[in-house]
């Protein structure tokens, strides 16, 4: 019974552990929203961010592009299981109702380059019809993020 208890802490260990890049995230957030918290935080025309919200999303922005470099393995499995949960629905495995939100779409982008670099065509190629489709169906139902329109825009040129 006892190993049994051992397992099951390890599989938890194991599963809730922060990748590198995920720290990295983590302490350059910190690191950014407490220059907002101490009145430090500027922005491009060294004006004080005053909105909490403008302080998130820089602070993300930063992060994303100082951390980018950091991704590793688990990092892409644990994008992959959010972005299967966002776009298909839990019962029948069929592409969701829910709206495609922007995370997502840059989420799928991010597969789709990883398994390209991987040679993994087949995956990389399955994913970017799934974004395409959910694009569509967006577009379709006339709640489309124009963000995403842009990015994609972008990334097929």
């Amino acid at each position: 019974m006892e190993c049994n208890n051992y397992a099951i802490n390890f599989y938890l260990f194991i599963y809730y552990m922060k990748t590198k890049y995920e720290t990295c995230h983590e302490k350059t957030m910190d690191k950014y929203m407490k220059k907002f918290e101490k009145g430090e935080l500027k922005n491009r025309s060294n004006t004080e961010i005053k909105s909490r919200k403008q302080a998130v999303a820089i602070s993300l922005s930063i992060s994303d592009a100082k951390c980018e470099n950091k991704f590793a393995k688990d990092d892409y499995v644990k994008i992959e299981e959010r972005f299967n949960k966002n776009i298909y629905n839990k019962e029948n495995n069929r592409i969701s109702e829910k709206k495609l939100n922007y995370t997502t779409f840059k989420n799928g982008l991010k597969l789709i380059d990883y398994y390209e670099s991987k040679k993994s065509y087949f995956k990389a190629k399955n994913i970017f019809k799934i974004l395409i489709l959910k694009i569509f169906l967006e577009i379709k139902k006339g709640n489309i993020n124009k963000l995403i329109i842009n990015d994609m825009i972008k990334y097929l040129q």
